[in-house]
């Protein structure tokens, strides 16, 4: 009986955490603010050791990738570096990097997931040229005529993000460069 009982409270908490993640993808970028992304990191922060929660956490990578906001960067890469390099990392006064509950995910794949979902933002800050248009084309015309190779799939997956554009200000796009460029030096010296 007490098994069935968490068994049941443990699929409630799942759902729960599904229907908070599908709630903050379907909010706008700008109806959010950073109290709402650093609660959101806080709930990564608590669950970042449960393995049963890789999916619920996934998703969340996945959607914060998609927001395409300075917070929502800030929240990845605070599942990149530990707590010491927060400030200086993430861009924020020394005083306000405990809100943002930074903690190194310890398993690689999570790591890889944020810091892919980061190049993601990033690569929606870039302006698309002439020559990527037509080979978005191309890949696109290709990929409705045969099955495209896993790297043609991630070519045309950049290509299609890539200048998508993004929720920020040209301050906070300076800031995110600023922070994107930061958080890949601590990955390469790690």
């Amino acid at each position: 009986r007490d098994e069935t009982d968490a068994q049941l409270k443990r699929r409630q908490f799942e759902r729960f955490l599904d229907d908070l993640i599908a709630d903050f993808r379907a909010t706008h970028p700008d109806d959010l603010n950073a109290l709402e992304y650093q609660q959101l990191s806080r709930l990564l922060w608590q669950i970042r050791t449960d393995r049963q929660l890789d999916v619920q956490r996934n998703r969340a990578f996945v959607m914060l990738g998609d927001k395409a906001t300075l917070d929502a960067a800030r929240v990845l890469a605070g599942r990149l570096i530990d707590e010491p390099q927060a400030a200086e990392t993430l861009i924020v006064p020394a005083e306000d990097a405990g809100q943002w509950h930074v903690k190194r995910q310890g398993r690689a794949p999570d790591r890889a997931l944020a810091a892919e979902q980061l190049v993601n933002i990033n690569v929606a800050t870039q302006s698309i040229s002439e020559e990527d248009k037509s080979q978005f084309a191309r890949l696109k015309k290709e990929g409705a005529r045969r099955r495209l190779t896993l790297a043609e799939q991630r070519e045309f997956e950049m290509l299609k993000r890539k200048g998508a554009g993004v929720a920020m200000s040209p301050q906070e796009l300076e800031t995110f460069k600023e922070l994107f460029q930061r958080t890949a030096a601590l990955i390469r010296n790690s």
